[in-house]
Parts: C-alpha cells; structure tokens; sequence
C-alpha cells in the first residue's frame, strides 16, 4: 500500500502555449480516468508517454511510468471519501483547463499567463500535482510580442 507523506495546496503563475495547455487537458484527464478512477498503472504509463513534455512541467513527474505510479500510488492510498473529492477536484482542475484553450480561439494570442490552483502529494517520496480548479488568466501575448493585462 502507498504512503502519502505530504498533501499541499497552492497556486503558482506558469506560461502555457495552445500546445501545452491541450497536453495538460490530455494528461490530466487520463490520470482522472486511467490513475485515479481506474488504478490502472499501465494503461496511464501508456497514456502520458504521448504528452510527456509537460509532465515535469505542470504536474512535477520528469517520466510517464513516474507520473503514473505516483498517481496510482495517491488514489490507492487515500480513503473512499478523501479519494472522491480528489476525483472531482482533479476532473475540475481539467475541465477548467478548456477555458484557457479558448483564449487561442483568437489567433492574435500565441501565449497565455494564468495563475493555476493546484494539490500536490508526497507519496512513496514521489511529489505529484493536478490542477484542481479554474485558473486566472493574468495576461496574453500577442503574436507580434505585446502583453495585454486581463482583468
């Protein structure tokens, strides 16, 4: 049985691209479905191969099959309630994800400053976060390198 040792809550600005906040959404969506829900080490080490390069990025595992035991290591160690609520803190952090996607509907953005909400696990000494909620949006550059402040 895995051992949380450590549970943290926190925000932190990060950067994104079109590209990086879709392989966030995919990453994150998985280790709901395929880490948490279903405990299914390999079908999430398969998974997150195909996004890797936002793994140590957004959710703090430099690896596929790492962020993958630690996901299924914190979803086999928590109780049935603790285990739901992250359930649905994980699935809103990723549905909400989609909101900053949307941002690049408008062709002029070509990067996105958001402040993430995230909780983060210690388990088996391995550090894994998720995005547990609506991120806001700071600012966005334009394609030509002008910052526009969002409120």
């Amino acid at each position: 049985m895995a051992y949380i040792s450590g549970v943290s809550e926190y925000t932190q600005i990060l950067q994104v691209t079109k590209a990086k906040i879709e392989n966030m959404q995919i990453a994150q969506r998985n280790m709901h479905d395929s880490g948490i829900v279903d405990l299914d080490t390999n079908r999430l080490t398969t998974v997150l191969g195909t996004v890797a390069s936002v793994l140590s990025f957004a959710f703090l595992q430099s690896t596929a099959g790492g962020a993958a035991i630690a996901t299924v290591g914190v979803a086999s160690a928590l109780a049935p309630n603790p285990k739901e609520i992250l359930k649905d803190l994980v699935y809103e952090g990723y549905w909400n994800m989609g909101y900053i996607e949307e941002v690049f509907n408008n062709p002029k953005y070509d990067l996105v400053e958001a402040e993430f909400p995230f909780i983060e696990y210690v388990v088996d000494g391995k550090t894994i976060r998720f995005v547990m909620g609506p991120a806001a949006v700071l600012r966005v550059r334009t394609t030509d390198g002008y910052w526009e402040v969002r409120s």
